[in-house]
């Protein structure tokens, strides 16, 4: 069984299509036009923040589910996200009923975490909010938030975070995240410092966590304080996978010590 995002596990996947409508046929969404799954507004944060979500909520959701019925460990990891933004979020009534799903802010330098999908469509939200950088995890095919960023002179940076789908712990799956990796680390944690900064995944949720855990683990300086046994596995995965592939320059620019290089490829050996 794999839990996929709804808009990855749909659009341009027909197998998956057919599952989802034998699964879920009475929610009257015709799965066979990739132009609804595009259109459509999925708000991503309604399967984090309350039990009674609306059905695009539950769609959002439900979509993730491919085939039978969610295993243990895979909750635990889901609930380990929300708990990461348990952590770190800091309450701003300005955000509420935002146009942006997922809206948070975690941290004190005017910075915040959200929809990239619903970011680009509200790029005035983001003026108003003082944002002058983005950095997004999603796929460029995602969303529009490049062209967006870049119509309205806002700095676009971006940094490639797998789905939750991707993480297997299999040499196969750990090879083809390393081939996959686009972007800089390192400039993603300079952008973050620097305040005036959204950043996210095409929902805001599960990759956006998962890489909030893994700039509380690697950093000799961590961006944000989550306490180790509360991360999720595939921040662990992913956090070594970037660690071994930073540059001299990279592993300079934010501080590494051998020491703490060694400290961290012990803590981490299981998972790279």
């Amino acid at each position: 069984m794999k839990i996929l995002p709804i808009h990855q596990s749909l659009i341009g996947n027909n197998q998956a299509k057919s599952n989802f409508n034998a699964k879920y046929s009475s929610c009257k969404i015709n799965t066979s036009n990739q132009d609804t799954f595009q259109k459509v507004s999925f708000k991503g944060s309604s399967d984090f923040e309350n039990d009674d979500f609306s059905i695009l909520g539950a769609l959002d959701m439900m979509g993730r589910i491919i085939s039978g019925d969610t295993k243990d460990a895979e909750k635990k990891q889901q609930d380990k996200i929300k708990n990461i933004f348990k952590s770190v979020v800091i309450e701003n009534k300005n955000l509420e009923n935002s146009p942006i799903a997922s809206l948070r802010q975690i941290g004190e330098n005017n910075l915040y975490s959200g929809s990239m999908r619903d970011t680009a469509k509200n790029m005035d939200k983001l003026k108003e909010l003082g944002v002058k950088r983005v950095v997004s995890f999603c796929l460029p095919s995602e969303t529009k938030i490049e062209e967006a960023c870049r119509d309205n002179n806002i700095d676009f940076h971006y940094f490639y975070v797998p789905q939750g789908f991707e993480f297997e712990d299999t040499e196969a799956s750990k090879k083809a995240i390393k081939s996959n990796m686009t972007g800089s680390f390192a400039k993603v944690v300079e952008e973050i410092k620097k305040g005036d900064c959204i950043i996210g995944c095409e929902s805001g949720n599960q990759r956006t966590g998962t890489m909030i855990g893994i700039l509380s683990l690697i950093l000799p300086q961590p961006l944000f304080k989550i306490a180790e046994e509360n991360l999720p596995e595939q921040s662990k995965i992913f956090g070594g996978i970037i660690l071994e592939k930073l540059s001299t320059s990279e592993k300079n620019a934010l501080g590494y010590t051998k020491e703490f290089i060694d400290k961290m490829n012990k803590k981490l050996v299981n998972y790279i």
